[in-house]
């Protein structure tokens, strides 16, 4: 009881001074705002030219993704020997990226996830990325090779009336789906009206 009464007390301590940044009906909390967002907010300096439809850009710490997708890699090791720490960084925004039309074109299925198919174009250093539904392709982000065998992926992910673009390396491209589930969650308990 005495714990319950003490979390529920630092609760509304902490709610009362945390600021939010209110964007396309939610609340977001100042703690997942990137450094670049939460630097807008704290300016007077209207001098500059802003794009119609994007949003504020949240941050998640590899550790805390981790907590809520167990497979999430937050710390890789590379074939080098290099440590590369994974977070998650999304840009919010009313728009949709551009989906490139294909005609006709072949796609190869993805090793990684079977649900996935890519399409190389001109370069094999960037391709588009499309999720099988039904009997449709469906434009799923774009991928950029990186070093050796590893690539990184720009999705975008839509979420009612907004987009969620992140970016997702191979290592952990696997989890997206539980990745999607995090973000759709969290989003959905920082409506304003919640």
């Amino acid at each position: 009881m005495i714990r319950n009464l003490l979390c529920v007390t630092l609760f509304i301590c902490s709610s009362s001074k945390a600021s939010v940044l209110e964007w396309g009906g939610m609340c977001l909390p100042e703690s997942h705002l990137s450094p670049g967002t939460v630097m807008n907010l704290n300016t007077s300096d209207k001098n500059f030219d802003s794009s119609d439809g994007y949003g504020p850009s949240l941050y998640f710490d590899g550790h805390e993704i981790a907590k809520h997708v167990p497979k999430f890699q937050h710390q890789v090791i590379r074939p080098n020997g290099s440590t590369v720490f994974e977070n998650l960084m999304i840009n919010l925004t009313q728009r949709s990226l551009e989906v490139p039309n294909l005609g006709n074109k072949a796609l190869t299925e993805s090793e990684e996830i079977k649900s996935l198919y890519f399409y190389e174009g001109t370069s094999p250093y960037d391709w588009l990325a499309f999720k099988k539904k039904g009997g449709h392709y469906e434009f799923w982000g774009t991928c950029d090779s990186d070093a050796g065998n590893d690539y990184t992926c720009l999705r975008s992910l839509k979420i009612n009336d907004i987009y969620a673009n992140y970016y997702v390396s191979n290592y952990n491209i696997r989890q997206y789906e539980q990745i999607e589930v995090f973000l759709k969650d969290w989003l959905e308990s920082n409506e304003c009206s919640k």
